[in-house]
């Protein structure tokens, strides 16, 4: 097992990450909750039902997606505002999320 170290900055590229991911699943969740409303205030028909099943479930994968980043994103800010941030951590640290 590797490891390796964790600087300042690498925590500051990743709370950026997150926060960037965190803002496309927040668009993406309304957008397709405007979809939703849009289709079945259009047409209530077998397609559109379907496309609405499909589209809600988009919606769970991304609020399940952006409960993970926001945990990853609390823990790492908890991390960079603790004193030691440059401990070292065992190998696997996943820094593009």
């Amino acid at each position: 097992m590797t490891e390796m170290e964790i600087g300042q900055e690498d925590i500051n590229q990743a709370l950026q990450r997150c926060q960037t991911l965190l803002r496309g699943m927040t668009i993406g969740i309304l957008a397709a909750l405007g979809l939703i409303i849009v289709l079945t205030t259009i047409s209530t028909g077998a397609f559109v039902q379907i496309g609405a099943k499909a589209l809600f479930y988009l919606i769970l994968l991304q609020l399940l997606i952006s409960l993970f980043v926001w945990r990853r994103r609390v823990k790492w800010s908890k991390l960079s505002t603790s004193h030691d941030v440059s401990r070292k951590k065992p190998w696997p640290w996943y820094p593009w999320i």
